[in-house]
């Protein structure tokens, strides 16, 4: 139950995971690694939102627990 999040461009500095109702579930500061993991098994299953930022890029994506 791992979310694996990569980036070969820059270090993530931070992660926040939400949930569909845009409620903060999951946040990971001072990260600053290419590759990160992240442990899952506390989240309901549902479609979730990541947010990662890195120097000067925020990116989002979503995915889903089952």
């Amino acid at each position: 139950n791992n979310l694996l999040i990569t980036n070969l461009d820059y270090s993530i500095e931070e992660i926040q995971v939400f949930d569909v109702s845009g409620k903060l579930v999951l946040t990971h500061t001072n990260c600053y690694n290419t590759m990160i993991q992240i442990a899952t098994d506390r989240l309901s299953s549902g479609l979730y939102i990541l947010k990662t930022k890195e120097k000067n890029k925020i990116r989002t994506a979503k995915f889903i627990k089952q």
